[in-house]
């Protein structure tokens, strides 16, 4: 079981790998009719539940939908493709653009600098962001990204949060983000398209000047009805008590979309008792759910690590870019469902339990969303000018 999802078995690396002592498989295994899964081991393994915590997500299509069943050694015969499509999950090729608008430009504390886009039919392909200030994590924190297509705005989060990052410039290598520290340079490969308007705002809410470069490439879209609008959402809550249990709420939205990943930036508080703090569960409610379509094991299972481990890891799926050796102080987790999104056809509600070792600490949470949503949605995520200028600790 173990080589069969760290990648040392037939399905190799990115779809199976370990990250931090969880094991992870993301290749589909798609089936006609019933899928059963079986593990056989000792006794021992079997029956104590120290040995297992599983996460099996699926997805079922519309009746009378064709779906050719996964037969055994299809990794085999697909090896070439398996192996290409990885290495290209794990260096993401330059996205083609046929046009790059940039900007760069000093904003003073209060102001804002605004980047419209060309009008008609077109979608952002990729986009670059750096930001240069005395003090560069707050501005990071500070410096809010806006974008708005059709009229609507649809994406209101701090450039540090939105690239993956958390606090602070942290490296990330996955296939949506990339972050390199050493230059500064943010790089996001969401496409967001739009049916006739388009514009970026870079707000600067901070007590300093900031530097900020934009850069957006710019491709020929055809909007039809199959088409959504790019979201990213911010919430922050500082000095949330670990005791009693409670659930820090992701995102809900009403309407018809695609969820496709988030960043989770914890601070841990120290204080008195256990200093672990991510036992808490996600649960997705979907549409009409009555109980979550989705119910995790553990915060640290959602985001594809396990027994807290402390090592940072990299993958195109899921990335620990910044964390403490004793679990105080800032971390920071992204994933993003690039084969495992979650489509909603009226709904969605995302929240994950804050479980803590500690019944008297207190832990701040900042989630970052992103998802495709048609014109219309509404959703629970309003801008948070004055949470985005708190002083990071």
């Amino acid at each position: 079981m173990l080589d069969l999802l760290n990648g040392a078995g037939s399905v190799p690396p990115p779809f199976a790998n370990e990250l931090s002592r969880g094991h992870n498989m993301f290749l589909p295994i798609p089936y006609a009719q019933s899928c059963r899964i079986v593990y056989v081991g000792t006794a021992a393994e079997t029956s104590n539940p120290i040995y297992f915590w599983y996460n099996i997500e699926y997805r079922t299509y519309q009746p009378g939908t064709m779906v050719r069943s996964f037969v055994a050694g299809e990794p085999a015969a697909k090896a070439a493709l398996i192996t290409t499509t990885g290495n290209q999950l794990m260096a993401p090729p330059a996205r083609d653009a046929a046009q790059v608008l940039t900007t760069t430009q000093t904003i003073p504390a209060g102001y804002e600098i605004t980047l419209d886009l060309p009008a008609g039919a077109a979608a952002v392909t990729g986009m670059r962001i750096k930001v240069t200030a005395a003090n560069r994590d707050q501005a990071l924190r500070s410096t809010i990204l806006r974008g708005s297509f059709d009229g609507t705005e649809t994406i209101w989060c701090p450039i540090g949060d939105f690239a993956g990052s958390g606090v602070g410039l942290n490296a990330l290598s996955s296939w949506y983000r990339g972050i390199t520290p050493a230059d500064g340079w943010t790089t996001n490969r969401w496409t967001m398209p739009y049916a006739s308007t388009g514009q970026f705002k870079v707000d600067n809410l901070g007590s300093q000047d900031v530097t900020v470069t934009l850069e957006a490439g710019i491709s020929a879209w055809q909007w039809d009805d199959r088409s959504m609008h790019f979201h990213s959402n911010w919430h922050s809550q500082h000095l949330i008590p670990t005791w009693p249990r409670q659930d820090y709420n992701f995102l809900t939205a009403t309407g018809q979309g695609v969820y496709l990943g988030d960043t989770l930036g914890v601070f841990n508080t120290p204080g008195n008792g256990g200093d672990w703090w991510g036992e808490g569960d996600e649960k997705i409610w979907v549409d009409n759910d009555s109980f979550p379509s989705h119910f995790g094991t553990g915060s640290e299972d959602y985001y594809c690590y396990a027994w807290g481990d402390t090592a940072l890891f990299q993958s195109p799926f899921a990335n620990q870019v910044r964390v403490n050796s004793d679990h105080l102080g800032n971390t920071c987790l992204t994933r993003t469902r690039n084969l495992d999104r979650i489509p909603f056809r009226s709904a969605i509600q995302y929240d994950l339990e804050i479980w803590h070792w500690s019944s008297n600490n207190t832990v701040d949470y900042a989630a970052t969303t992103y998802w495709y949503a048609k014109p219309g949605v509404i959703h629970n995520r309003l801008p948070q000018e004055a949470e985005a200028v708190v002083p990071l600790k």
